[in-house]
């Protein structure tokens, strides 16, 4: 989470950034949205795919300020198997760790007070 937040706040100047959780019975997204600058195409595209690991200079335009931010929340996310949706467009960004919790009855249980 602190991956995505800082790489949130690297991209917005003078914008918003929004951190949330919302919840299903049977999934749990933190999501961290901001309106900076759009990610590139080729860079969601990896971020949603299945493949867990790239050569981060493959998938970064020459021009592009390079960091290894992303591939920091994708590895651990693969191995832990966490979704890690993203999409981007010209007004916003939105990232998300998501969690299935249908298999796991301690998620389902209530808090005790």
């Amino acid at each position: 989470m602190h991956n995505l937040v800082d790489i949130a706040n690297k991209h917005t100047i003078a914008g918003k950034i929004t951190i949330g959780l919302t919840c299903t019975t049977k999934h749990i997204h933190l999501f961290v949205k901001n309106s900076g600058s759009l990610v590139q195409e080729n860079i969601v595209e990896w971020i949603n795919s299945e493949q867990e690991m790239t050569d981060p200079q493959k998938i970064i335009a020459p021009n592009q300020v390079r960091g290894i931010g992303v591939v920091l929340v994708k590895e651990p996310a693969a191995i832990l198997d966490i979704g890690l949706p993203m999409e981007s467009n010209d007004f916003e960004t939105n990232v998300q760790l998501a969690f299935d919790v249908t298999e796991n009855e301690e998620f389902r249980k209530p808090a005790v007070k």
